[in-house]
């Protein structure tokens, strides 16, 4: 007889990628093979809906630490919809590059859903509403520097006034005409 945990502590422990909103898919068999790769793939929290508690007991979802130096919060949607999707391998990056300038890494934008997206001026497709991009600020130290820093990084990489944007797309570098003041 296999046991069912909820799909959360899966998701927290083995980094799946989605959980669905329907009750009867909130529990996954212990032991059983799945296709999740804790790097490649967003992980998908539904936060503040029916199918899951998010408070209570002295806990919140919100607080729980992803990486070294971040909480599920810093990747929430900012329109208030409570959604949150991020890859962990941009987490990674992100406490590499607060290791390396030894300064706080303040996530600007993680994921956004779609009507933020559109709200911030964000183009159709973009990497956020899948949370596979993140804008981030280094405090005390330019964008050029934190660009500067990425170069290897195999994934896009865009220079912006006020902040750096990484992603999972293809390995590009570019420098924005703008920087957004919204997240």
């Amino acid at each position: 007889m296999k046991l069912a945990i909820p799909v959360v502590t899966v998701l927290l422990l083995q980094g799946c990628s989605t959980i669905q909103d329907s009750v009867e898919s909130l529990f996954l068999p212990i032991g059983e093979d799945n296709d999740c790769s804790l790097n490649s793939n967003p992980i998908c929290i539904p936060i503040g809906g029916q199918t899951m508690q998010t408070k209570g007991d002295n806990f919140e979802m919100l607080d729980i630490k992803i990486g070294k130096n971040f909480k599920v919060s810093d990747f929430t949607c900012r329109c208030g919809c409570g959604e949150v999707m991020y890859t962990p391998r941009l987490v990674t990056m992100l406490d590499r590059i607060q290791d390396n300038f030894q300064r706080d890494v303040v996530v600007t934008s993680g994921f956004r859903c779609d009507k933020r997206n559109q709200e911030v001026g964000g183009v159709d497709g973009s990497l956020h509403t899948t949370g596979q991009a993140i804008d981030f600020v280094v405090r005390g130290v330019s964008p050029a520097k934190v660009a500067q820093y990425l170069h290897d990084f195999d994934g896009g990489v865009g220079l912006y006034e006020r902040h750096v944007h990484i992603d999972n797309g293809l390995k590009k570098r570019w420098d924005g005409k703008y920087a957004s003041s919204q997240g």
